[in-house]
């Protein structure tokens, strides 16, 4: 699998992140794009991915993505959360 490109949607400032002696940090709201080989032993224990239509014989499949960047560019904690089948706990309304 790769990330074929990744498409960035807002920056807004969060403040969240100065609890912990950090920051200033953005909140990063973005849309990352895969794409993978159905016919890859990495893939194999996907579920129907065979089943899949497709032109050039890859699949395409993309997810959301938030990333807490620091504004100052100096180094800072990572704060990297997934979440599966539910939404993530950091506020970006």
């Amino acid at each position: 699998m790769a990330v074929e490109e990744v498409v960035v949607h807002s920056r807004v400032p969060y403040d969240g992140a100065t609890e912990v002696g950090a920051g200033p940090y953005e909140l990063v709201s973005a849309r990352a794009h895969f794409v993978l080989d159905p016919g890859a032993a990495a893939n194999e224990r996907i579920t129907d991915l065979g089943l899949t239509t497709r032109g050039d014989g890859l699949v395409r499949f993309s997810a959301d993505l938030l990333v807490l960047e620091p504004v100052t560019g100096t180094p800072a904690p990572l704060l990297y959360v997934v979440a599966n089948r539910g939404r993530a706990e950091i506020d970006h309304a």
